[in-house]
C-alpha cells in the first residue's frame, strides 16, 4: 500500500523526494527514485525525521511509535483511518485518509500543497508528542481491559 501510494505521488509530482528507511532497499526494483539510508540507529532517527516533511504511516494492526517519533522531530504524520490509529492520534495532530493508494496520495500532496495547514499539523504533532505520557496511556488500556472483563 505504501509503495503504491508513493508511486502515486511520484506520477503526479515527480519533484517530490521520498527517503525510504529501515531495510537496506538497493535490491529492490522501486517505480520511483529515492534516498536509502538503510537500517539507522535510534540516535540517527532524529536527524533524519526532522529533515523530513510528512511522515507516511500505515497501520492496519497496531499502532507503532512512528508516528509520535516523527511528531517529536517537527514531520507532520499522514496515516490510514482505523480504530487501531485513531485510539492514540486524532485529526488535530494527524492527516488521515482512506486507506487507498489513490486517497493516500491526494492527502499528501494537498498537504504539501498547503503551507500553512503542513505548518499548523507540524506545530500541533509536536505539542502533542512533547505532551504524550504513556504512563496514562498504559493506564487507559488497563481500565478499558478491566471495563471489558468486568461484565
Amino acid at each position: 500500500m505504501g509503495l503504491l501510494t508513493l508511486a502515486r505521488i511520484h506520477e503526479k509530482n515527480p519533484e517530490i523526494e521520498f527517503v525510504l528507511a529501515g531495510w537496506d532497499l538497493s535490491g529492490y526494483q522501486i517505480p520511483f527514485p529515492f534516498l536509502n539510508p538503510g537500517v539507522l540507529t535510534l540516535n540517527d532517527l532524529p536527524d533524519l525525521y526532522s529533515q523530513c516533511d510528512i511522515a507516511l504511516v500505515l497501520s492496519f494492526t497496531n499502532l507503532s511509535l512512528l508516528p509520535l517519533e516523527s511528531m517529536a522531530c517537527n514531520c507532520a504524520v499522514v496515516s490510514n483511518r482505523g480504530e487501531n490509529v485513531e485510539w492514540l492520534l486524532s485529526e488535530e495532530v494527524t492527516k488521515f485518509s482512506d486507506a487507498t493508494p489513490e486517497a493516500l496520495s491526494d492527502t499528501v500532496i494537498d498537504l504539501l500543497e498547503d503551507e500553512d495547514a503542513l505548518n499548523l499539523l507540524k506545530k500541533n504533532g509536536l505539542a502533542f508528542a512533547q505532551s504524550t505520557d504513556w504512563g496514562q496511556e498504559v493506564e487507559k488500556i488497563a481500565n478499558e481491559i478491566d471495563r471489558d472483563f468486568s461484565i
